[in-house]
């Protein structure tokens, strides 16, 4: 499959992906996001690019058609998407184990780009338990950046870990039915 038609065919779907799970978060009210693993699934297909178009479309449509506050949170799929793609090219989603430490590291990425969007347009408590979390620490005297990065940090490490194995669940049948390129480097590994 050519690197063109790929984009075509992974990108939308993940952008759809992101879509449909950051409205299942809204509606359920969970305590993650799940809303980025379009954006893995396009990274580790494609590379970082592919993630970042496919985090830009979903965050765009989610937005204006669904909720409006996810227009800033655009950087934080775009950090993610770098993390999962280079992540992918450097072979971290071949094993469970490597791909549990790529999981981490795009949570510790989400979260230093989380910390200041939620300081700046919450006033550092976002709502939810992350923002109970928040207001817990300043309350005890943590700086708020500080307390918004730690809280986000906690629940990132789940949701991104998650989304990893998820995306990667998706890659795998995206490869079974031939919708991928042949050198996607994550579908084709032993995770």
């Amino acid at each position: 499959m050519s690197a063109r038609r790929a984009y075509l065919t992974v990108v939308p779907i993940a952008a759809v992906v992101n879509i449909v799970l950051g409205i299942l978060d809204q509606a359920l009210h969970l305590p993650i996001f799940l809303d980025a693993v379009g954006t893995a699934v396009a990274a580790l297909a494609l590379g970082p690019w592919g993630g970042m178009l496919a985090g830009i479309i979903g965050q765009l449509v989610t937005a204006f058609a669904f909720h409006p506050v996810a227009l800033f949170f655009t950087p934080v799929n775009l950090a993610t998407a770098v993390v999962w793609g280079v992540g992918g090219r450097l072979g971290l989603a071949r094993t469970w184990p490597k791909a549990f430490l790529l999981g981490v590291a795009v949570a510790l990425a989400a979260s230093i780009v989380t910390a200041p969007t939620v300081v700046a347009v919450f006033g550092g408590a976002a709502p939810g338990l992350s923002g109970f979390f928040t207001f817990v620490l300043t309350a005890s005297g943590m700086g708020v950046l500080a307390a918004a990065f730690l809280s986000n940090l906690g629940w990132s490490l789940l949701d991104k870990v998650l989304s990893t194995f998820l995306a990667l669940a998706i890659l795998r049948a995206l490869a079974q039915a031939r919708l991928l390129p042949e050198a996607s480097g994550a579908a084709g590994g032993r995770a």
